[in-house]
């Protein structure tokens, strides 16, 4: 086959964007080169077989910032890929392999841990064939379903059809959450229709080859698989795992702190390009995002957009910690926004789906143990109010956002199923019931442990001088009173007005103390605001805490461009 059939095949399998793939059964590579022509710039794709002469040939295959690496290797057994780990693979395809394994069921059930929510596995195969020494256990559209049936995937479904050299059709499943539905008409072309699918994807495609009976039903079949409520569901709390208060070290801890971005299109071309820099600084342990992953008007809060950035998030080596920002969900609205036809509550519901897959676990290649206030009955939601303890620190984030703590009216019109999710008002006073709890148990947990410091991490400027900041009056009151109390130093990491400053807006000397009413006076208190969006420019901050160093020589930090 050549290349560009592949691709051919690929087109509607494979969404063109970034991420890491696996062509497992890669043989001498025809697919690999394929999907490199499909994926985007900051993609890699890990192509497995057992044959090392077979993908020989591909080595150093790398270009437009596509890295393809050959791995040798039995995708049947233990599966190593190197710089990427469960849970991140964007997709896996299986180009006329399956059908070499004696239990495709069990080997496809190894696998799929591999794979990241709304992650792909692309097939290619023979349908209608009967068993040979080529095609020793064929896997046709009839039995599809049973290989996968009982691993959380509901019914394949065929999508799209095509003849093969040989005279077939082609088949082609994905793993989504929508209905679905299927029919084959005699001529060989399938009609589907794919509801709302938005999860795991599973394509199939089939081929006659050489060998194959003569039969007219012979077919290449391209089918979607829709996946079941347990897979496609946003999780339920699984509570913290492990123990994310680390009370022993005390040596010096260095995080990666970026936020606002990407933003538009140049900063989305440039991600992958701050995650190789941050992946290679040694001294970074874990990467902080403080929200806003999009611009936060005239631009669109689609899923794919979100996939997309879940994709990026997945490249970081490190553990990563985010933590919502407005334009990702309070601000995907149509009134003043212009995002498009959304309600804010469902979109934060996505959001928390696709960044917090696990209760009390970061994302990263590395993951790491948080806590987490789904663990609080009353506050169950809040997956992603998270926190850790490291190098005698507390660290805390908590979903406090700008647009004035989404005080701004959301508007109208809003969708016909608005009803369905929480109000704007109801959503208010949830939030901020979760937010005063959360800082509550930080500092008691810092008081506990005999913590050095307290950090606090969230998206909003809560001092921006050209927004409306009544949203935030309680929170600045209450965080005000716990750090003047804890008496140690308190830093707060915010994104939100775009650029960078340290200041002490607790200070009363500050011009900004008297922005808020009734702001308390807590000098130890150290406030960093994060560059960010379009204009400005590419950058992490890297904040090392060292426990050994008294009052503000506690934290120390350095700005760290890109270019």
């Amino acid at each position: 086959m050549k290349i560009a059939d592949a691709e051919a095949l690929l087109t509607r399998a494979v969404p063109r964007q970034a991420g890491d793939w696996a062509d497992l059964g890669a043989g001498d590579g025809t697919f690999s080169r394929a999907l490199a022509r499909r994926l985007e710039s900051g993609s890699r794709i890990y192509a497995v077989d057992r044959d090392r002469a077979a993908i020989a040939s591909l080595e150093g295959l790398s270009s437009d910032g596509i890295e393809v690496i050959p791995v040798s290797g039995d995708f049947t057994g233990a599966l190593t890929l190197p710089g990427v780990g469960a849970g991140q693979l964007s997709g896996m395809l299986f180009a006329n392999a399956l059908h070499f394994v004696a239990e495709p069921r069990v080997v496809l059930a190894g696998l799929l841990p591999w794979l990241r929510p709304r992650g792909r596995v692309v097939v290619v195969e023979y349908d209608g064939r009967r068993p040979s020494h080529w095609v020793p256990y064929p896997i046709s559209a009839s039995g599809l379903p049973k290989i996968v049936a009982g691993l959380g995937l509901a019914e394949p479904v065929i999508t799209v059809t095509r003849p093969s050299a040989y005279g077939g059709i082609a088949l082609r499943c994905r793993y989504g959450a929508g209905v679905v539905t299927q029919r084959l008409r005699k001529n060989c072309q399938a009609v589907a229709h794919a509801g709302s699918l938005d999860r795991w994807d599973v394509h199939i495609h089939s081929s006659r080859g050489p060998y194959a009976p003569s039969a007219a039903s012979l077919a290449m079949l391209v089918m979607v698989v829709a996946c079941s409520p347990e897979r496609s569901a946003a999780p339920a709390p699984v509570m913290s795992i492990g123990n994310p208060l680390n009370t022993g070290s005390k040596e010096p801890y260095t995080l990666a702190v970026i936020g606002d971005t990407p933003y538009g299109p140049e900063k989305l071309a440039e991600f992958p390009a701050l995650t190789d820099l941050i992946n290679g600084d040694p001294k970074v342990s874990l990467v902080a995002h403080l929200g806003d992953i999009k611009a936060g008007s005239s631009s669109a809060c689609t899923n794919e957009y979100m996939d997309s950035i879940r994709v990026l998030f997945d490249r970081f080596k490190d553990p990563f910690v985010y933590t919502p920002g407005d334009n990702e969900w309070t601000d995907c609205h149509v009134a003043s926004k212009n995002n498009g036809l959304y309600t804010p509550t469902e979109r934060l519901a996505f959001v928390r789906s696709l960044f917090f897959p696990v209760a009390g676990q970061s994302l990263g290649g590395r993951k790491k143990q948080l806590l987490t206030e789904a663990d609080d009955p009353a506050n169950s939601a809040y997956v992603e109010n998270t926190m850790w303890m490291e190098s005698q620190i507390v660290f805390a984030a908590l979903n406090i956002t700008g647009s004035n703590n989404d005080r701004t009216s959301w508007g109208t019109p809003l969708p016909a199923d608005a009803a369905n999710y929480p109000s704007q008002a109801a959503e208010q006073l949830s939030r901020a019931q979760a937010n005063r709890g959360w800082l509550d148990k930080t500092f008691a947990i810092a008081a506990e442990n005999n913590a050095s410091a307290v950090v606090l991490l969230f998206q909003a400027d809560m001092w921006d001088p050209t927004a409306s900041l009544s949203g935030f009056d309680d929170l600045v009151i209450q965080i005000g009173n716990l750090s003047a109390a804890f008496g140690k130093p308190v830093l707060l990491l915010e994104g939100d007005s775009h650029i960078f400053r340290v200041d002490n807006p607790y200070s009363a000397a500050s011009p900004l103390h008297a922005m808020h009413a009734v702001t308390p006076i807590a000098d130890n208190v150290t406030r960093i605001v994060v560059e960010g969006s379009a204009a400005g420019r590419s950058e992490y901050l890297r904040l090392t805490i060292d426990p050994q160093k008294d009052g503000s020589q506690i934290f120390s930090y350095e700005r760290v461009p890109l270019h």
